[in-house]
């Protein structure tokens, strides 16, 4: 909200506000089934966010909120309590899904012949 993190209505951040007119550069976000918890969380925040687009396959769908309680002294529990949301309210209970699907294609050993990395390229040569 504003700019700045919130956990429930505690805000966590104190962000200073973003320059008026400052152009938002092209963004592009790979995503695939190694995409999970907290990666997903990095697609949702982009996912509404102008000049962005999300490329890849379907996230792993582990898009919980997790928090911690107290057993006693000795013990606690981290349970998952609630789900991620995108800057226009979505809920992902599941997993996210890509702008432009590209299924397969991955190459760590050349990522020149990756088709998820050539795509991401084309889309922002696109951009510029």
């Amino acid at each position: 909200k504003n700019g700045n993190v919130f956990i429930d209505s505690n805000q966590v951040s104190t962000l200073p506000p973003l320059a008026i007119g400052r152009e938002l550069k092209p963004l592009v976000v790979l995503i695939s089934g190694r995409t999970a918890s907290s990666g997903e969380v990095v697609a949702i925040s982009s996912i509404g966010r102008k000049n962005a687009v999300l490329i890849g396959e379907n996230s792993a769908g582990y898009t919980t909120a997790n928090e911690g309680f107290e057993i006693n002294t000795i013990a606690g529990l981290n349970l998952a309590v609630d789900y991620d949301a995108d800057r226009n309210g979505k809920v992902y209970k599941d997993f996210v899904r890509p702008h432009v699907l590209v299924e397969g294609g991955d190459n760590f050993i050349d990522i020149t012949k990756d088709l998820k990395i050539i795509n991401a390229i084309n889309w922002l040569k696109g951009k510029n």
